[in-house]
């Protein structure tokens, strides 16, 4: 999509990082995932910590971090874009972007977990290619998740 610009987190962007967190939070991503990024972005974020946003005319449409523990293993994966602006692109592109900053930092797998309703996230993750499901559960009855895998090579 032209006119988006896709870049690293800066703490500058705090307010409308929290913004999105906050009218996402309940629906596709965990409280606690909202408050880890509050807390880890509030300064300069820490090197296992890989943060990017979606721009649209000096505004952040868009956020996608993950914290890497090795190269295999990560924590709080999360991907967000504000409801005016989904269908464009722009949550692939904060993935390309995110998967590329931490394959440079050494991650060599990278994992995500999606509730099953939640058809937009699951169509991007399979839409990248060399997504693959690898598990599946329930968290709630009638609830339930979907575990995606993407080997780097």
């Amino acid at each position: 999509m032209s006119g988006v610009l896709i870049r690293e987190y800066k703490v500058e962007d705090g307010d409308d990082v929290e913004e999105l967190f906050r009218f996402h939070t309940g629906k596709h991503l965990r409280k606690a995932t909202s408050l880890f990024y509050k807390k880890e972005l509030d300064g300069k974020p820490l090197d296992n910590v890989v943060a990017v946003v979606a721009v649209v005319n000096d505004r952040v449409v868009g956020f996608s971090g993950v914290q890497m523990v090795d190269d295999k293993e990560i924590n709080y994966p999360a991907t967000i874009v504000h409801s005016d602006f989904r269908n464009r692109g722009i949550g692939k592109m904060l993935m390309r972007k995110k998967l590329e900053i931490a394959v440079e930092r050494g991650l060599r797998e990278y994992t995500s977990i999606v509730g099953a309703e939640n058809i937009a996230s699951r169509k991007m993750l399979e839409s990248m290619g060399n997504f693959l499901i690898s598990d599946q559960g329930e968290y709630e009855k009638n609830k339930r998740w979907v575990k995606y895998t993407k080997k780097i090579t």
